[in-house]
């Protein structure tokens, strides 16, 4: 192989052709732990080295912040000199036409991108908006409910078009109920302008949440996407400009994609589009996407190319066969194989089913535990994880998946009977979602606009200052009197201070204000910005008064907001990172321990040793419950029935497959005869799975019995590598 062609070793026959197909539309299915990301890289690679294309014209969208930073990495020591002129992070304030280089990053951060170069104008707002996060939205849909008088659970998810059973009275639920509403408008009718026919209350709702935001100058985390699309579609000359950077248009994760990001990649309707998916892994119902997408991929985007990634890097043959034995249960798979990798895809045609395969180890067995209650199921997993502690596993390289919230209780309890093992849960609260660190970040937006009203109401009264719901209240009647174009709290703040109508507090905050923002127009470094707030706010001693258990702890994340606000030298940039990171959130705390998680908290992670407890029905598969806002316990609100049928069951089985998968060596199944005080029956996955895959073991052995991994042949035919042909007990 040339010199300048290093970037195709070590690639197989399959990936090596994504790397070096010619310009197109190609859908690349892969199953997991395939190499996708290899192969991504080195498709990169191949336009930039042996095909000359400018950086400037290939765009690489992912699911997530952390799977961009890697592709980035990788190119980047694939390129290995004069990367700097080549790849750069999917910053959201970077100009998206003019900056030569290789963009890598999410469909939210790109469609920002979009947004900032102009498409803001569409809308009414500048290119210096503000983006909301879920506090900012759950903050003004509150107003908003407030100002309209909405006190039940009117504003339901079935006012999107959707069939759902919303009974929820509760205040909190009614909040959750509208988010909900609004986010699955936007994601799958666009928001605006043709969106399914709704109520007039929710019309009322959706009406005046968007009149709130044009206000503030603000997008919501939804619009990016959106809102990019239509304003694509009306300008032309944006549109060319933002076509020019994505000839070469690259997307990860293609099986997640919602109907409002399809219509921004038609929109862009790049000469040569590369998508990766695997339908098996789609497991978002409950945010508008479905696994047909990668069908719709093929007749939008007719003729196509098919490449079939199944070897498996990942796992060992005996946990690569559970994952097969799953896919074959599923509906979706149960299709003709008339279409081969590497040729065109005829129009209407559902895309070919992947044999997984893998040259890796036999491996253990895969467990199976019966227990009699969670409590005890947890206790059991707790010590397992023990013994490989001792026996030298390092803790990031465990995990117990759970399919819902619920189930980390007994768990988390158990873990913390044992002193001495690291854990973290993930899908918590996240750093940049902790009290104090919103608070001072709402400090520095308030400091860089007058606009933002969110992060205004947020630091009224934070520390306390004598700003109650009577001044709230004096406020917003202040604000109506207010010409439209300074019609925010914190002008209308001015006005009752300089007329003497508000009180001192009032007084003590625009101080405050006043005194970052002269900091800020003096240049002052983000460190020192944030510093000051903390400072000047005496918002230690405010931890010291209200959390006085836990004040240290809050203390030090204040330290390391300040470290992190060291990275970078641009507020907005700043700001705009911290909301986009919904994937990963500041610092990493799942460094040195056992990852505790939901499964689809987990998706994209591998792990050495997992454990998925709950394997009962009415847990995996979860039994429907009425649809919750933002819950990944839940799925859509069109799946839900007492007997769910097809469609809620797969979906529940692509979220199992997508649990086994995580596992590289060791994959622990485990089961309760009782909970919630009723007899729970197996899962029927299990059956699925089939018993001779299965070692049944009592829980209370650490040396179960195993099958001979002679009894599994290996073949060398790539054909005979199926799921029926990998490890038989």
């Amino acid at each position: 192989m040339a010199e300048s062609q290093r970037y195709l070793q070590n690639l197989n026959s399959s990936q090596r052709q994504v790397a070096t197909r010619p310009d197109g539309h190609l859908l690349v299915l892969a199953g997991p732990g395939a190499g996708k990301t290899r192969a991504l890289t080195a498709r990169i690679g191949h336009l930039l080295i042996a095909r000359q294309i400018p950086a400037r014209e290939i765009t690489a969208i992912t699911f997530s912040r952390r799977a961009g930073a890697e592709l980035r990495e990788r190119v980047a020591t694939m390129l290995a000199s004069g990367v700097g002129k080549a790849v750069h992070s999917g910053d959201a304030t970077e100009d998206t036409v003019r900056r030569p280089a290789v963009w890598a990053g999410t469909f939210h951060a790109f469609g920002a991108r979009i947004l900032r170069a102009g498409g803001a104008r569409a809308f009414g707002r500048t290119r210096d908006f503000s983006i909301y996060d879920d506090d900012d939205t759950e903050r003004t849909v509150r107003r908003v409910l407030n100002a309209l008088g909405v006190r039940s659970g009117s504003a339901r998810a079935s006012d999107t078009g959707t069939e759902a059973n919303e009974t929820s009275r509760t205040r909190s639920d009614v909040v959750a109920n509208t988010i909900r509403a609004i986010s699955l408008l936007k994601r799958t009718a666009g928001g605006l302008p043709n969106r399914p026919t709704a109520s007039d209350e929710m019309d009322a709702i959706f009406a005046a949440y968007e009149q709130e935001l044009a206000q503030a100058n603000a997008f919501d985390f939804d619009d990016l996407v959106s809102l990019s699309a239509l304003a694509l579609g009306a300008h032309d000359e944006l549109l060319g400009r933002v076509r020019a950077r994505t000839r070469h248009l690259l997307i990860d994760e293609f099986q997640d994609t919602d109907p409002a990001q399809e219509r921004l990649i038609a929109q862009l309707n790049a000469p040569d589009l590369c998508v990766v998916a695997d339908p098996e892994q789609s497991i978002y119902a409950f945010r508008g996407t479905s696994p047909l997408v990668v069908e719709r991929f093929l007749d939008t985007w007719h003729p196509a190319t098919i490449i079939r990634l199944e070897q498996n890097y990942r796992s060992t043959r005996r946990i690569v066969a559970v994952a097969q034995r799953l896919r074959d249960a599923s509906p979706a798979s149960a299709i003709t194989e008339a279409q081969s990798s590497g040729r065109d895809a005829s129009s209407r045609n559902q895309p070919p089913r992947l044999r997984l395969w893998t040259e890796n180890a036999v491996g253990d067995q895969i467990r199976f535990w019966t227990t009699n209650q969670p409590d005890r199921e947890a206790s059991l997993i707790v010590a397992d994880i023990e013994k490989r502690l001792r026996d030298g596993c390092p803790p990031e390289e465990i995990a117990i998946l759970t399919r819902t919230h619920a189930q980390m209780r007994p768990i988390e309890a158990a873990l913390l009977k044992v002193t001495d093992l690291p854990f973290v849960i993930v899908g918590g609260v996240a750093f940049f979602g902790r009290e104090e660190v919103r608070d001072i970040m709402a400090y520095l937006r308030v400091a860089r606009t007058d606009d933002d009203a969110a992060a205004f109401w947020r630091i009224i009264n934070t520390p306390r200052r004598g700003m109650g719901p009577a001044m709230v209240i004096a406020i917003g009647r202040e604000m109506l009197a207010l010409d439209p174009s300074t019609r925010n709290p914190l002008c209308a703040l001015r006005r009752l201070t300089a007329d003497g109508r508000a009180p001192e507090g009032g007084h003590d905050l625009l101080a405050l204000i006043d005194e970052l923002r002269a900091q800020f127009a003096s240049g002052s470094t983000l460190p020192n910005l944030v510093r000051s707030a903390i400072e000047l706010t005496k918002y230690r001693d405010h931890l010291s008064h209200t959390h006085p258990d836990d004040a240290r702890e809050r203390g030090r994340r204040l330290d390391t907001l300040t470290e992190l606000a060291s990275r970078h030298s641009d507020l907005r940039l700043f700001l705009d990172e911290v909301v986009l990171s919904t994937q990963v959130d500041g610092p990493r705390e799942d460094i040195g321990s056992v990852r505790l998680s939901t499964v689809h908290a987990a998706k994209g992670a591998e792990f050495d040793h997992v454990y998925l407890p709950g394997c009962e029905h009415g847990v995996f598969p979860l039994k429907y419950q009425p649809a919750q806002a933002g819950s990944d316990d839940l799925v859509s609100a069109s799946m839900a029935s007492e007997n769910p049928g097809p469609a809620h069951l797969a979906e529940e089985r692509r979220v199992f497959y997508v649990g086994t998968t995580r596992a590289r060596n060791t994959l622990t199944l485990s089961a309760c005869t009782f909970r919630q005080n009723r007899r729970a029956a197996p899962s029927r996955f299990l059956t699925e799975i089939g018993s001779d895959l299965l070692v049944r073991c009592d829980p209370g052995t650490s040396n179960p019995v195993t099958i001979p991994s002679s009894t599994v042949q290996r073949t060398s035919a790539r054909n005979s590598r199926s799921g029926s042909d990998l490890p038989h007990a």
